[in-house]
This record gives structure tokens, sequence and C-alpha cells, in this order.
């Protein structure tokens, strides 16, 4: 697993340059069946994080971690954020989770080389703080991380998330996926 997080951070830019970056803020746009969203991604060290997707204009979801407790609001109501819930928003607060995993006493996994689309890819499985399991696909050939898998628990079973990065471009000498597919 070293190997492949090593070569990950040097497809970045560098594990040192990656770990001087103490914020980020994503901005996505979509449309779906004619309503145009806009998703708002924002992270801060230590872990702080501020999600929220509005729909012409209006938000509809908000997810927040202040560094200590969480919280969710959809279309106006708030729901229960659970103590497992708020381990796991600390941890995906970080701007690059794979440098905090071992504050979260994290032990990644190298499970095998999988295909994914045209491309082969490393995968890399851990528990998440609040025992949900997470993949990460890492390229074979360029080091970049091309999915994450995470297996949500819900009332219903186990829900699968996943995102798919792409079309990574250097910012002040790290790179980011300016295509996420979700």
């Amino acid at each position: 697993v070293g190997d492949v997080l090593e070569k990950y951070f040097k497809a970045l830019g560098g594990k040192d340059k990656a770990s001087q970056v103490e914020d980020v803020k994503i901005e996505l746009n979509a449309s779906i069946q004619g309503q145009n969203l806009k998703i708002t991604l924002m992270n801060k060290l230590p872990n702080l994080s501020y999600n929220e997707v509005s729909m012409n204009g209006n938000p509809v979801m908000v997810q927040y971690f202040d560094g200590e407790k969480g919280g969710i609001s959809q279309m106006g109501s708030k729901m229960p954020v659970t103590d497992d819930m708020a381990k796991d928003m600390a941890f995906q607060a970080a701007v690059f989770p794979e440098l905090a995993f071992s504050d979260y006493g994290i032990d990644p996994q190298l499970t095998g080389v999988e295909q994914i689309g045209v491309k082969k890819a490393y995968a890399v499985e851990y528990q998440l703080p609040s025992g949900s399991k997470s993949i990460a696909y890492y390229d074979v050939e360029s080091g970049l991380k091309i999915r994450s898998v995470t297996f949500v628990n819900t009332p219903q079973g186990s829900v699968e998330q996943s995102m798919d990065y792409e079309n990574y471009k250097e910012v002040e000498g790290i790179k980011f996926p300016y295509t996420i597919i979700q």
C-alpha cells in the first residue's frame, strides 16, 4: 500500500506539497431534468468541511463539520448526525484523506488490481472510523486516484456511493480532478 500511496502523491505533485494545502473549494455544476444544480464542496485543515447542493439558487442539502460536530439539512429539515456519522465526517473533512489515515488509526490494505473502465487500478480498501468500508482505486500507470467507493450503512442496508475522478489539472503545483462523476 505504501508504494501505491507514494506514487499517488508523486503524481499529484508531491506529498510535502499536498500536506501544505490548507483548504480546498470545489464548485460543480450539473443539470438534472432541466433543473440547474450547483454543488459546493469546501474542506479546511484540520477537519472542517461545508458541502452544499443548490437547485436553481436554493439550497436543498447542506452538510457541515465544524471540527467537533456535524450537521445535515435537507430541504430545510435538519437530520440527526450520529456519533459514527460525525467520526466519518471528521476524517472526510481532510483535504487529502490519505494523509489522515494514521491520524484516525486507519490501516489501508491493497486488495488487488481491478479494471476500471479502460484502466487498470490498484484497489486499496480501508475502514472508515465508523467501520464502514471504503475502496480507493489508483491508476496503475499514472498513480492518480480514479475512483472512490464508500459503502454507507442505512436502515435499508448497505448502499454503495461511488465517485470517479478525471481530467486532472495542476493548481499551484498540485493536481486536482476537474471532472468528478457520481
